[in-house]
């Protein structure tokens, strides 16, 4: 039976977001958790070789999958930000061609929405591309499961990510991520903000099984509460996807994006299923 939802009240919008470029400062040396000096790069700009189902944890500092998009204002970026959903078009105008990709994820603290495209057609894009967004999915709800907040999703993802069960709702998820290996991201707003996976033990990622992470996969974070701000809650439950890759710094790594998250204990499930694909198939 499919989830009933309110998409049919649901608000679509095209706005524009232009290729980002790279920045540094002047002095370009950030420190890892290991004390080591290192300069970021995978950033802004546009990635070859690396999106939905690459690695999670691979060279470089926050890699973001694709092409990173960013509207010239900080209001109007912030509306790309919140209006932007996974699975939504983009559209990219290069070399003669409407090439044509989709949201694969985004950015906190304003640093842009991921366009995930075909190697052949990112090879025509460049930072200062305009790329137009069709966004549907901000104000989704589950009419049957209210509890249940849903973010950045659009309705045609949706039952990839959730299935009803048992008169509540149930994710198959890829890992589990304790609260206490959630850093960057802590108390910021679940509408235009990913929270990182602090991974600089890696003893301890392979024990909990999440070296293997890849870009799209679903995961779930017990206690975790996602419906507003970001933060430890008792008995609440997130699920959300892997949309950047992993970082030096301490209290970063692999970005998580809140796609569903409860207060209430029970409401929603996750079960493990380590043979689960990744959500943009």
């Amino acid at each position: 039976m499919a989830l009933r939802t309110n998409r049919d009240l649901l608000v679509p919008m095209v706005l524009v977001g232009e290729v980002t470029h790279p920045e540094l400062p002047w002095d370009p040396f950030l420190v890892s958790a290991a004390g080591e000096p290192y300069i970021p790069l995978g950033a802004g700009g546009v990635l070859y070789g690396y999106g939905p189902g690459s690695p999670a944890f691979a060279p470089g500092d926050h890699a973001e999958p694709g092409a990173t998009l960013a509207a010239p204002g900080e209001r109007q970026n912030q509306a790309l930000l919140g209006y932007a959903c996974l699975g939504n078009p983009a559209t990219a105008q290069a070399g003669g061609r409407s090439l044509r990709g989709f949201v694969c994820g985004l950015r906190g603290e304003g640093r842009g929405v991921l366009a995930s495209f075909a190697d052949e057609d990112l090879e025509q894009i460049h930072p200062g591309c305009r790329v137009a967004v069709r966004c549907l999915g901000t104000g989704l709800r589950l009419l049957d499961h209210p509890e249940v907040s849903l973010h950045h999703l659009s309705p045609g993802l949706l039952t990839a990510l959730l299935a009803e069960d048992r008169g509540g709702l149930v994710a198959k998820v890829r890992a589990e991520i304790p609260s206490y290996l959630l850093g960057n991201g802590v108390g910021r707003p679940a509408a235009t903000w990913e929270v990182d996976l602090v991974s600089d033990d890696r003893a301890l990622m392979g024990e909990l099984g999440l070296q293997g992470l890849r870009i799209g996969d679903v995961v779930a974070l017990p206690d975790w509460e996602a419906v507003t701000l970001q933060g430890y809650a008792p008995g609440a439950l997130t699920i959300g996807v892997v949309v950047h890759g992993d970082s030096p710094l301490p209290g970063h790594g692999p970005g998580i994006l809140p796609l569903a998250s409860t207060q209430r204990d029970g409401v929603l499930r996750a079960v493990r299923d380590p043979a689960r694909p990744i959500l943009f198939t």
